[in-house]
């Protein structure tokens, strides 16, 4: 706790994903204001990122020795590519049937 009252923020150490380095020693870093607030989440995404491009997690270990934010930011990420792609899929279906109706009501395709 600081002077303040309020707890301690620790976040994912940006330059070695949390793996340890001289700048962090056990890679996370006290946080100190809203900049390092936008510096964890670029560290989130780019740990996602590492992990779903070359499935490299951001500490040693399996899943359950992640963060805690790593595990919800996964969590986010991969539900908004989900509603991403459905809306997609539900677009393309929009525009396939328009399209159909389109050549239907021209005649074409009744051969």
């Amino acid at each position: 706790m600081t002077e303040a009252g309020q707890e301690r923020q620790y976040f994912l150490c940006s330059d070695c994903m949390g793996a340890g380095c001289e700048k962090c020693q056990d890679g996370e870093v006290l946080g100190s204001g809203v900049s390092d607030l936008t510096t964890d989440a670029a560290a989130l995404f780019q740990s996602y990122r590492w992990l779903h491009d070359f499935h490299i997690l951001p500490r040693v270990g399996g899943m359950v020795d992640q963060a805690a934010r790593f595990i919800a930011a996964v969590d986010f990420i991969d539900l908004a590519h989900s509603k991403m792609r459905d809306k997609k899929e539900e677009l393309r279906e929009k525009k396939a049937a328009f399209q159909k109706s389109r050549r239907e009501k021209r005649g074409v395709g009744h051969g």
